[in-house]
């Protein structure tokens, strides 16, 4: 038996509201009736209002926007942060290490060691200069 286009367009419309959940029922309700003349029709409504609901891809701005908490460790944000940059496809190296510095606790025990070894080889630099 063959089903012609307009056939399984038909039957089409007629399974896909069996297929939504509570939500999805109450908006194809609200279609007037004979509104929809096609699958392709009924399709592109569906998901001009549902397609907001899917995950976006992760950009490297993401890891822009990614901070170390004011109670987590080092190691907790480094992991944060390689599980965040696994999921971006094409970063590249200088920006990836610029990011994850961006995102340190500039206030937290990683920033007075940082600020005392860039001190201590400040001096270190002075002193040899004399």
């Amino acid at each position: 038996m063959r089903i012609n286009r307009a056939d399984f367009d038909a039957l089409m419309c007629k399974v896909f509201p069996s297929r939504l959940g509570e939500f999805g029922l109450r908006w194809f309700d609200r279609f007037p009736s004979a509104s929809i003349s096609s699958n392709k029709q009924l399709s592109t409504a569906f998901l001009a209002l549902f397609v907001t609901n899917t995950k976006q891809k992760k950009t490297v701005d993401s890891l822009f926007g990614l901070t170390m908490g004011m109670q987590e460790t080092l190691q907790q944000y480094a992991s944060r942060y390689w599980e965040l940059f696994n999921e971006i496809k094409g970063c590249y190296p200088n920006v990836v290490t610029a990011a994850f510095r961006v995102g340190l606790d500039q206030s937290g025990e990683l920033a007075l060691w940082r600020s005392r070894k860039e001190r201590r080889a400040d001096h270190e630099l002075l002193d040899g200069h004399d």
